[in-house]
């Protein structure tokens, strides 16, 4: 009797054993949320369940991935401070207080791709410009929070499904990069010619800074600051491409500063005015930089810099009302 029971439970522990490697993570097994709306007019047909489903047939019909589609569940799951909501100095911001708290708001996507035992959690937006319409996909491990892939189309809006075609290429090709080729004993080695990119995967400066604008303006909607991170790569990729990126040097100062990191955010708007010394806006976000750092003769000197090149009138104003202000505390 006692070894019957003993012969139960291996069997027991076996069946157990097999059914948990048959539901293991697996990055071949993807779980693809409903796209979020950024705004600008959809069609009243059109819908972010709607670009879920059609990724799920083009990733599991020609790329051969298990897909898994989520259905919407929020919850808040905290607030925090943002010190810096409007990059501008305190005499001029509009409509927002500089001690506003955000509601960091996210859908409970982690959780149901773990229920589904998925190794990809795939999430995006979707935008209408004009004619136009952008979609971005972010993939994500769901069991460690880590950023997998990024992809970006924008096209035609009648031209919706070619879109949602391209993003799923990109995205299977992102999930799946190509092995390393194995070495040929029989000959010397030489490095092999890197194949080209199909022209929509070809990495440009101008590309990975239009990511990282349409990444700010989502953390603008949604107040998540998991965008501005994932805008502050974007803008990083462009410099390293075109390390004389205006644009790109820029709006990474801004994101940098509005993530609190002062002092490396004035070093690229001192880059940004290496590159064009009028730019009085650069000069007015630098001040802001170092008086949160407490260096207030600094700020004092760009606010003094930007009255030099700042062409509008209230802007100059009230500069100058904050100067007076700088000068009464230093006294």
């Amino acid at each position: 009797m006692a070894l019957d029971r003993f012969r139960a439970c291996l069997i027991a522990l076996a069946f157990l054993a097999t059914s948990t490697r048959a539901q293991a993570p697996s990055k071949e097994r993807l779980a693809i949320a409903p796209f979020e709306s950024q705004g600008g007019g959809a069609p009243a047909d059109f819908s972010g369940t709607a670009i879920r489903d059609g990724l799920a047939g083009e990733l599991g019909t020609r790329f051969g991935f298990q897909t898994t589609r989520l259905h919407s569940e929020d919850r808040v799951i905290g607030r925090f401070q943002d010190p810096n909501t409007q990059l501008l100095p305190p005499a001029y911001r509009t409509g927002v207080g500089a001690d506003l708290a955000l509601t960091r708001v996210e859908r409970n996507w982690n959780d149901q791709a773990k229920r589904e035992r998925a190794g990809v959690l795939l999430t995006g937006s979707y935008e209408f410009l004009g004619t136009e319409l952008r979609l971005i996909a972010v993939a994500l491990d769901p069991w460690n929070g880590k950023e997998l892939a990024t992809a970006m189309v924008q096209g035609a809006t009648e031209e919706r499904f070619v879109l949602e075609g391209k993003l799923a290429g990109q995205i299977a090709m992102r999930l799946r990069p190509p092995p390393p080729q194995a070495a040929d004993p029989t000959r010397s080695p030489a490095p092999e010619p890197e194949p080209e990119k199909p022209a929509e995967e070809t990495e440009t400066a101008e590309g990975h800074y239009e990511n990282g604008f349409a990444l700010t303006r989502r953390f603008d909607q949604t107040q998540d600051v998991k965008y501005l991170e994932g805008a502050k790569d974007e803008y990083r990729a462009a410099l390293a491409l075109d390390p004389d990126h205006f644009r790109s040097l820029n709006n990474l100062g801004t994101v940098l500063h509005r993530l609190g990191q002062y002092e490396e955010a004035i070093g690229y708007y001192q880059k940004v005015l290496e590159l064009n010394p009028r730019y009085a806006r650069a000069m007015e976000n630098a001040a802001l930089a170092y008086k949160a750092l407490g260096k207030n003769a600094e700020a004092g000197e760009m606010w003094r810099r930007a009255l030099e090149h700042e062409d509008r009138a209230e802007v100059r104003a009230a500069i100058e009302e904050t100067l007076k202000r700088l000068e009464a505390e230093g006294n």
